[in-house]
């Protein structure tokens, strides 16, 4: 079993590689919910508002890290809530590279290679398949000033969206591990 099944419990989940919703149900929500059961509370919010649609999950998610962000940085609860949702975004919302379409590798055709030996990783997005969020974009989200973002914000922000990356991952990767027992 792979974590990629999470995408297959509704009609309404997102895929894991980002393309399109949908699919039949392989696995219960009850072997979702134990895979996840170990991790992380954020990496559990995390992924269940990325791949499962879960609205109440992600507001719970942006409150956490708000509140986080508050604590750390000393500031007021809208600019808290508003670098918090600047962070997440990215993270839930990814923008997919357009010469790869987000698979991080370039498929050439070769007529005397395999696919798999063709393979080269996307100069483009150096083979992360996402390309950078814009930075004015995530001022806009978090409602600050484009020049309070740059002295401010900027550098914290990528941090925590780094942290949120790398917990997507190691949720992902346990869950892959505890569904590998139920199959």
């Amino acid at each position: 079993m792979s974590a990629e099944w999470i995408a297959k419990l509704t009609a309404k989940m997102r895929q894991i590689d980002g393309a399109g919703f949908g699919g039949t149900p392989e696995i219960s929500s009850i072997d979702i919910a134990a895979a996840l059961s170990g991790s992380h509370r954020r990496g559990y919010l995390l992924v269940l508002t990325k791949y499962a649609d879960d609205n109440s999950a992600g507001n719970a998610l942006w409150s956490e890290l708000a509140e986080e962000i508050k604590r750390e940085r000393v500031c007021s609860h809208d600019v808290a809530r508003g670098v918090a949702l600047a962070c997440i975004y990215p993270v839930v919302n990814p923008s997919l590279c357009g010469v790869c379409n987000g698979r991080g590798y370039i498929y050439p055709r070769l007529k005397d290679k395999t696919i798999e030996e063709a393979a080269r990783p996307c100069s483009s997005c150096r083979g992360i398949g996402r390309t950078n969020f814009p930075e004015r974009q995530r001022a806009i989200i978090a409602r600050i000033p484009k020049s309070t973002w740059w002295d401010r914000w900027k550098e914290y922000a990528a941090e925590k969206e780094e942290y949120l990356w790398l917990l997507e991952s190691s949720t992902l990767q346990r869950m892959r591990e505890q569904l590998k027992v139920v199959a």
